[in-house]
């Protein structure tokens, strides 16, 4: 037994392993710092008999097949990565193991030290590193195969590295660099001819990302996406840049169709209305039926309206306060339209119903209301409540016209507005004739159409 192992204080307490076996692998010495790794007792832990047995299994018997042997055999082992294991099993410390064979007097006997270092971190930093490997392996063949061009470019412009799709975009034989400014490689059109210094010129207004979509001199469209590339590992290296070059032929052109499609229905609709108008005309001909026949005219162009401003957004939600803009043009210069209110998108057959309701208002103002006289006032306020913002108040209120009288009779104006308003926002209607002026209310629900 090497006393000076036994009597050493510094080994005893090292941050490494240490542990004697006989030639059978059976403990006679650890020092604490192994006792404290597995959880051992130091005494228990000289007594478990054999060595292989504080190894993992998969360790164990990598152990026992391999490791052992050649140290009978060789002598020595040196930085052989295995596990060892907790007591209560639960979990494993990954060791670098190193072992020398030293005989004794009698060449029949002898003993094997082992230092073991704790090779947690570096475990750890081999696992990081190969999961880095492979993800950096998997973008990579994205890259390869990515329908889209994808360039590396410095300062001026030249590709310094490009995938297959670029390539082809830029018409090149080989992937080997070309010394060609990138916007000469592919030719824009416009003022976005010199599309990389476009870019370049913003990209400090854009947190370093810029995305623009532009057309080349074959009809092609793009969406090109530029953005600076972070070199943390040298700041002081030249700056260099990713670029995307998207080809959106496809969408753009099928855009277009649709665009063409929703055109020449906008254009039928219109016919429509043009259709009724006539027909309205040429039915409702006397003077006793012409007041009807310009109260029926003004809702269908109404309507007409709404239509155009809805088809105009290709049916998406509008902007409510785009209702406000007939009801400005009604009004002389002597008479003020105030409105105030957040950005609102209504949808479609909501708008439609709000165009109809204010083509309503419009007209009673004009003849009875604030509108009809000089110095006439109308305020328009809309808001937003609920924990969604979804549930709309829209006030129309009128002052500085004659005074107001409650109407004998409902019109059919009056209906049609409440009817229309109530099932499009499933809310509430009201209207007030208070003296100074019509107060008109509606309470609703935003909705998707």
């Amino acid at each position: 037994m090497a006393k000076s192992i036994l009597s050493d204080d510094l080994i005893h307490e090292a941050p490494c392993a240490f542990l004697v076996t006989d030639l059978r692998g059976t403990v006679s010495y650890a020092n604490k710092t192994l006792s404290d790794w597995l959880g051992w007792e130091l005494g228990d832990l000289v007594s478990v008999s054999k060595l292989h047995s504080l190894f993992d299994p998969a360790s164990r018997l990598y152990f026992e097949t391999q490791i052992f042997p050649k140290i009978l055999l060789d002598g020595q082992v040196k930085a052989i990565s295995c596990s060892l294991q907790t007591k209560d099993s639960n979990s494993v410390i990954p060791v670098l193991l190193n072992a020398k064979l030293r005989k004794l007097a009698d060449q029949n006997a002898g003993e094997i030290h082992f230092a073991l270092f704790d090779a947690s971190e570096r475990t750890s930093f081999e696992r990081q590193l190969l999961e880095a490997k492979s993800e950096a392996e998997e973008l990579a063949a994205i890259v390869r195969h990515s329908p889209d061009g994808i360039l590396r470019c410095d300062s001026s412009g030249l590709p310094r590295r490009m995938n297959p799709a670029a390539v082809m975009m830029m018409g090149l034989e080989s992937a080997e660099p070309p010394q060609r400014k990138v916007s000469d490689l592919i030719e824009m059109t416009g003022e976005r001819k010199d599309w990389f210094d476009y870019a370049l010129n913003r990209l400090s207004e854009n947190a370093g990302h810029v995305r623009f979509e532009t057309s080349d001199d074959k009809g092609r469209f793009f969406e090109i996406s530029v953005a600076q590339i972070d070199q943390t590992e040298n700041p002081y290296a030249s700056k260099e840049y990713s670029i995307i070059l998207t080809d959106i032929s496809s969408r753009v052109k099928a855009q277009n169709r649709l665009n063409l499609l929703v055109e020449e229905l906008n254009h039928r609709v219109r016919n429509i209305f043009a259709n009724v108008s006539g027909l309205v005309r040429l039915s409702l001909r006397g003077d006793k039926l012409k007041t009807d026949r310009d109260k029926l005219l003004g809702r269908l162009d109404s309507l007409s309206n709404s239509h155009n401003l809805v088809t105009a957004n290709l049916w998406k939600p509008t902007e409510l306060s785009e209702l406000i803009v007939p009801v400005i043009a009604q009004a002389s210069d002597n008479q003020q339209i105030s409105f105030d209110g957040p950005d609102v998108k209504v949808g479609s057959n909501q708008f439609k119903a709000l165009s109809m309701a204010f083509h309503e208002l419009t007209t009673n103002a004009r003849k009875y209301g604030a509108l009809s006289v000089s110095g006439g006032q109308v305020e328009i306020t809309w808001s937003l409540s609920g924990s969604d913002n979804r549930n709309l108040h829209i006030r129309w209120c009128e002052r500085g016209g004659p005074p107001v009288v409650t109407p004998q009779r409902t019109g059919f104006g009056t209906i049609m507005l409440k009817q229309m308003l109530s099932a499009e926002f499933d809310g509430d209607i009201s209207m007030n004739y208070a003296r100074d002026g019509l107060e008109f209310d509606c309470t609703g629900r935003l909705r998707s159409d």
